[in-house]
């Protein structure tokens, strides 16, 4: 007797390639986007309050596609309640940014508490 659990995949060949290119998205998708959504939404999230969750996003994913709203996010958290420490993460994370002309004009004083977090891959 012959098991029918493989009968879909031998009358159709091409469904077997379908459902393998299906699983490799599925596990691009889990192994590689969402940990990087889920570390920009807990950044986002964290925003002015701890400008170094931003900047830890902008060193570990540089090339995201997020990489835009992390800059105005770290830009926005600047002129916030710990602003000095958001701009001199700014200057150093993104010097070539967005907002790299406005931050150049505001004057920043060395803070002893704000270090931009290293990153081990």
């Amino acid at each position: 007797m012959r098991s029918s659990w493989n009968k879909p995949f031998r009358d159709m060949p091409w469904l077997g390639r379908f459902v393998l290119a299906g699983m490799l998205v599925i596990g691009y998708l889990a192994f590689q986007i969402y940990p990087q959504e889920a570390a920009f939404q807990a950044a986002k999230g964290a925003g002015a309050s701890s400008p170094q969750l931003l900047s830890w996003f902008a060193i570990r994913y540089p090339d995201s596609y997020r990489i835009g709203q992390v800059d105005d996010l770290l830009w926005q958290a600047a002129s916030g309640p710990d602003g000095n420490c958001a701009l001199s993460l700014y200057q150093r994370v993104f010097p070539y940014g967005r907002h790299t002309v406005e931050a150049k004009q505001r004057p920043t004083r060395p803070e002893q508490g704000c270090a931009a977090p290293s990153v081990s891959n």
